[in-house]
């Protein structure tokens, strides 16, 4: 299939979802060119079965910084229609990604479209059970990646027994 026909096939199938959670990782390529791969899961409210789709892997223009990886996330969000709909975002524990949560949260509570659009529905309700009170995106919905800490540490618990 046509990259342009997917990617619209990708953007309907997207368009009524009620909700949808992203996980991020970046990665910079031999070539010194950073980019930021984006999935995106959602759970079909007919049949409870879990979605995930990638949604992109966006060139960064320039390092990992949280202002790069809030651009080209934002532009990726707006593109496919989903910034109002994002609820959660699962990184790696980096401080970049903690600062790119806070612009995200500080983009949503401008008047730009990303508002919540609330939904009553069961699946917002399982989603957010406080969805009703979610007006943007809040750098707290922001979870940490169990794997990357569990490699973290494993990492320390190797080095540190070789040194002794």
């Amino acid at each position: 299939m046509e990259y342009h026909a997917y990617y619209e096939k990708v953007k309907t199938t997207l368009r009524d979802l009620p909700a949808i959670s992203c996980t991020l990782d970046c990665w910079t390529s031999p070539f010194n060119q950073a980019f930021l791969g984006v999935t995106g899961h959602w759970i079909c409210e007919k049949t409870w079965i879990m979605h995930d789709i990638m949604l992109g892997f966006e060139p960064l223009d320039g390092p990992h910084t949280s202002e790069n990886l809030a651009s080209a996330f934002i532009t990726l969000l707006d593109n496919l229609g989903l910034g109002a709909k994002l609820f959660t975002i699962t990184t790696d524990n980096a401080s970049n990604m903690e600062k790119m949560a806070e612009l995200l949260q500080a983009h949503s509570q401008q008047d730009n479209g990303w508002y919540v659009t609330i939904r009553y529905s069961l699946s917002a309700m399982i989603y957010c059970p406080y969805m009703h009170y979610c007006r943007s995106f809040e750098a707290t919905r922001r979870i940490p990646c169990v794997g990357h800490v569990i490699n973290l540490a494993v990492q320390e618990i190797i080095k540190k027994g070789f040194l002794s």
